[in-house]
C-alpha cells in the first residue's frame, strides 16, 4: 500500500524517468539538444504533457486510494486544474517548436498547425484543436454546473487523439520500444481511468438512499437533515458526501456537500450556502424527498483520531465551519478520551451571520480545555497569525485545521509558516471545492 501523501513525489520521479528514457532514447543525446536543440524541447514537452494529461483523467476518478495518495478529495481536483493547465501550455509549445526549429522553411513550418495529407500531424492538430475548445470552456466560460458538467463528457476525445497521435508519429516513441510502452501504458491507465468516471463511477459505485426529513432555511443558508431507507452510510467526522437530489427543479448530477453532523448520529445533516447556480434552488426540496448518496470522501479530521492528545487551532470560515460542526459533536458524543486542548475560531462577517453561534457555544461551554471565539470582520477586521497567537499562545506545538475561502486559508497558512509552523501541521480544505 502506498504511504499517504506521496502522490506529488511519485508524479515528480515518472516524470523525470520520462525524461530519462528521453535521454536514453538518442544515441548522441547531447549533440542532438545542441544542433536541434528546438525539436528537442517540443520532443520533451510533448511527452511530459502527455503524462499530466493522463494523469488528470486518473485523478478525476475520485478513486480511496487516489484521494489518499494526495492527502484528500480536495487536493486532488486542485491538482487535476493545475495539471489540465500546464499540459495545455506544454502541448501548445510542442507543434511553436518544431514550427521555429523549421524556419526558415515556413512551409514545413506550417505543417504543425494546419491539417494536410499526414495522418499524424492531422491527429495531434486535432488533439490539440479539442483539448483547447474543452479547456477555453472549462476556465473562461461562466457555464451552469450541468452544462459545464456536460461538456467533460467529451473529455475523451483529445485523449484518443493524442493516443492516436503518439501510435502513427515517427519519433522517439517509435523507435524506443521502452518509451513507447512507458507512454502508452499511462495513456492506457488514463482510457481506463475515463471509461471508469463516464461509465462506471455513479451507476454501479456504492450508493445509499436517505429521506429528508427536515429543511430548515435561515436566510442564505440551508440545513437538510436526512435519514437512512434501509443501509446508513458509515463516514469519519469532517468528511464530506456526494449526493443526488430528485426535485424537479435541480439537475440530477452529483454534487458535493459537507456533513455537519456526527458520524454517531442516525441522521445526516448538510449544512449549505446558497451560492452558485444549482444550490439557490435547493430550497425547493421538498420533506420527504428521497436523495442518493454517494462516498464519504475526505481526510480532514483523520489527524485527530491518530493524534488526539495534541493541542489544535480550528479555523472556520463562514460555511467552512460546517466539517467543525461535524468534529465537535463527535467529540461530545467521545467526550470520555483523552483530548488535547482545542482553540476554535468561527469566523462571519458579522454576528448576524454566525448562524452556528448558540450550536457551538451549547457545545463548547461543557468541555474543559476548549476556547471558542465567533471573529468578526466588521468590527475585528481579518483574523490572522498574530490573534491566533495572542489567544492560543506559541504556535509552533499546535496543528492547524483551517476551512473556508481560499484566499483566507491560504493567507493563514503563509503567515503561520512565517511563525515557525511546519507546513505538515496546517492542514485545510478547500471550500470553493466542496460547495459547486
Amino acid at each position: 500500500m502506498f504511504k499517504k501523501g506521496i502522490g506529488k513525489i511519485l508524479v515528480v520521479f515518472i516524470l523525470s524517468n520520462t525524461v530519462l528514457l528521453w535521454i536514453l532514447s538518442k544515441a548522441h543525446p547531447l549533440e542532438y539538444m545542441i544542433t536541434e536543440p528546438f525539436k528537442a524541447l517540443s520532443q520533451v514537452s510533448a511527452l511530459i504533457a502527455t503524462l499530466l494529461l493522463s494523469f488528470d483523467y486518473i485523478l478525476a476518478t475520485r478513486l480511496k486510494f487516489i484521494e489518499d495518495l494526495f492527502n484528500g478529495l480536495d487536493k486532488v481536483y486542485r491538482l487535476h486544474h493545475i495539471y489540465g493547465g500546464i499540459a495545455f501550455i506544454l502541448f501548445l509549445f510542442h507543434p511553436v517548436f518544431l514550427a521555429v526549429q523549421a524556419l526558415p522553411n515556413v512551409a514545413a513550418a506550417k505543417l504543425f498547425f494546419l491539417p494536410g495529407s499526414s495522418l499524424a500531424y492531422n491527429l495531434g492538430i486535432y488533439a490539440l484543436f479539442s483539448f483547447t475548445v474543452l479547456l477555453i470552456t472549462t476556465f473562461y466560460i461562466k457555464l451552469p454546473y450541468h452544462i459545464w458538467k456536460f461538456t467533460h463528457d467529451f473529455m475523451g476525445i483529445p485523449l484518443l487523439f493524442v493516443s492516436a497521435h503518439i501510435f502513427f508519429i515517427t519519433s522517439d516513441t517509435s523507435r524506443s520500444i521502452v518509451l513507447r510502452y512507458w507512454i502508452f501504458f499511462f495513456l492506457f491507465l488514463a482510457i481506463l481511468s475515463y471509461i471508469y468516471k463516464r461509465f462506471i463511477y455513479g451507476k454501479f459505485t456504492k450508493r445509499y438512499t436517505y429521506t429528508i426529513t427536515s429543511i430548515i432555511q435561515d436566510k442564505s443558508i440551508l440545513d437538510i437533515v436526512m435519514k437512512p431507507v434501509s443501509q446508513k452510510l458509515h463516514f469519519k467526522a469532517g468528511q464530506f458526501i456526494f449526493i443526488q437530489f430528485t426535485s424537479k427543479n435541480l439537475s440530477s448530477e452529483l454534487h458535493p456537500f459537507s456533513i455537519s453532523s456526527a458520524p454517531e448520529e442516525d441522521e445526516i445533516r448538510l449544512s449549505v450556502k446558497m451560492l452558485g447556480d444549482f444550490t439557490v434552488y435547493l430550497p425547493d426540496i421538498k420533506k420527504g424527498q428521497n436523495v442518493t448518496i454517494l462516498g464519504p470522501h475526505g481526510i480532514f479530521g483523520d489527524v485527530i483520531s491518530t493524534q488526539p492528545d495534541k493541542n489544535y487551532v480550528w479555523v472556520g470560515g463562514g460555511i467552512g465551519v460546517t466539517p467543525f460542526l461535524s468534529l465537535l459533536r463527535h467529540k461530545i458524543t467521545n467526550s470520555q478520551q483523552e483530548l488535547g486542548k482545542i482553540w476554535f475560531f468561527y469566523c462571519t462577517r458579522d454576528q448576524e451571520e454566525a448562524k452556528y453561534d448558540k450550536e457551538i457555544r451549547s457545545m463548547m461551554d461543557p468541555l474543559e480545555n476548549c476556547n471558542y471565539y465567533n471573529f468578526c470582520s466588521s468590527t475585528q477586521g481579518h483574523l490572522d497569525s498574530k490573534v491566533l497567537e495572542q489567544e492560543a499562545g506559541e504556535l509552533t506545538d499546535k496543528i492547524f485545521l483551517l476551512c473556508g475561502p481560499v484566499r483566507m486559508m491560504h493567507d493563514l497558512a503563509d503567515q503561520l509558516m512565517k511563525k515557525g509552523v511546519k507546513a505538515h501541521n496546517i492542514i485545510f480544505e478547500e471550500f470553493n471545492f466542496l460547495s459547486s
